[in-house]
Order: structure tokens, then sequence, then C-alpha cells
């Protein structure tokens, strides 16, 4: 639940622009939409498809339909998954937490990429 407590709060809000004060107001507006919280998830697949007990509360959240659409409004994302393409649910997890993401308003700024320890790439 740590993610609730800590990253929610910051997520709901722009990121502060970092423009310097006498910059003029178009550019510190368009430094202002163009800035975004930047998320990295790395995770694995467990037993059938479960997600690793560190992200499963992470992956509830995500699937709530409460969850407010715009959650990750202000956040760019990057997901890498670890399995093994030997298993049925290869990176099952990362693939929800890819598309979930992009469900609920992030911004993907690299392709989602799943990493076979079957194949060694």
């Amino acid at each position: 639940n740590d993610f609730k407590k800590k990253c929610l709060p910051i997520w709901e809000l722009p990121p502060a622009d970092g423009t310097p004060p006498n910059s003029s107001s178009t550019n510190a507006n368009n430094a202002a939409k163009a800035r975004k919280h930047g998320i990295l998830v790395i995770t694995s697949t467990t037993g059938n498809a479960d997600p690793p007990e560190n992200i499963s509360r992470f992956t509830r959240y995500l699937k709530r339909r409460t969850t407010s659409p715009q959650t990750f409004t202000n956040c760019s994302y990057a997901v890498l998954g670890l399995g093994d393409t030997n298993y049925d649910s290869f990176c099952a997890t990362a693939k929800l937490v890819d598309r979930k993401i992009g469900e609920l308003g992030g911004n993907r700024v690299k392709k989602l990429v799943c990493a076979d320890e079957g194949t060694g790439t």
C-alpha cells in the first residue's frame, strides 16, 4: 500500500516544470505540459499468471473499477517483463500493468519489453 500513500498524491499533481523565473509564460506553459512523472515497472509473473507478492496490491489497484481513469495522466511510463516462453502465461503481469497504466491515462514512452529466460533474449 506504500504506492497509495507515497506515490498517488504526487502522481495526481503535474510535476514542477523547472523553468527559470525569467522565461516567457508561453515557454513555461509548454514545458509544464511536456513534463511528466516517470514510472519504470520491472516485474515477473509467477504461478498461473499470478503477479509476484511485491506487485500484487498494485495490480489489484489497477484492475479496480473504482480506480480513476485519469490516475496516471501526469505520468510517463515503461514496463519490462521478466519471463520464460516455456510457460503459457509469458509476462502476463507485465502485459497487464502496461495495458492498465495506459488505460488509466499514462503516457507510454517505450514499448513493453519482455525478457525471455527460455531463449536468453
